[in-house]
């Protein structure tokens, strides 16, 4: 835990030397100043506020804010973009405001879509199958996790746990079980949550925390 502590603390400080640097460019050497590097950066910084923080710092959704704006008149980079809806997807989940997170979504399909990159389409997937729940869409959201599963792929899983601390493939087998509960499939929901607690378990998935969400809602 502590070497966590200490490691956000580093990232934090390192990425904040290199945004200051970027501020100094922008007024004195404008000629080398790369916007993609700085939108990078403060998706970057968001991402480590929130495993720092959760989402209760007010810098995280800033940032975020600060990546579109740079991002509006630059040539296409799909994985910035892709990072960037996703970010503020989250912040607007919490939020609770479905609409907003309705139209992430559509940009986060059209970035994977153009990447062709399964990594990005399950996590694509995992936000849709949240939204269309939270629309009260419960066949869509069974069918976007279905998806989600055919292109979900471990390795890469593991590693969106580093990055965001959420794995695609145990969120959607939640909101399966949600959705599946809501349909009245009360033993098949409650089956998916037992074998996808056990699941993630075995495999040393770090973060339980939406499995047993919707396990306590059964």
């Amino acid at each position: 835990e502590m070497q966590k502590k200490l490691g956000h603390a580093e990232s934090l400080n390192l990425t904040n030397k290199a945004l200051s640097i970027i501020e100094l460019l922008k007024m004195n050497a404008p000629e080398d100043y790369d916007n993609l590097v700085e939108a990078n950066l403060r998706i970057h910084k968001a991402a480590v506020l929130t495993n720092k923080s959760g989402w209760s710092h007010p810098e995280i959704i800033e940032n975020y804010r600060q990546a579109r704006d740079v991002l509006e008149d630059t040539t296409s980079n799909h994985q910035l973009e892709f990072a960037l809806a996703k970010g503020m997807w989250i912040y607007e989940c919490t939020q609770g405001n479905v609409i907003e997170m309705s139209k992430l979504t559509e940009k986060m399909t059209k970035a994977s879509k153009a990447l062709q990159n399964n990594s990005y389409l399950a996590q694509t997937y995992d936000c849709l199958s949240q939204t269309q729940f939270f629309e009260g869409d419960f066949e869509g959201c069974i069918q976007s996790c279905q998806l989600c599963y055919s292109t979900y792929d471990q390795e890469q899983g593991r590693q969106k746990l580093v990055t965001d601390g959420l794995d695609p493939y145990i969120v959607c087998k939640s909101f399966e079980a949600l959705a599946r509960l809501f349909l009245g499939q009360v033993d098949r929901a409650i089956h998916i949550l037992k074998e996808t607690l056990e699941e993630a378990k075995s495999y040393n998935w770090p973060n339980l925390t939406m499995g047993i969400f919707a396990q306590t809602s059964r």
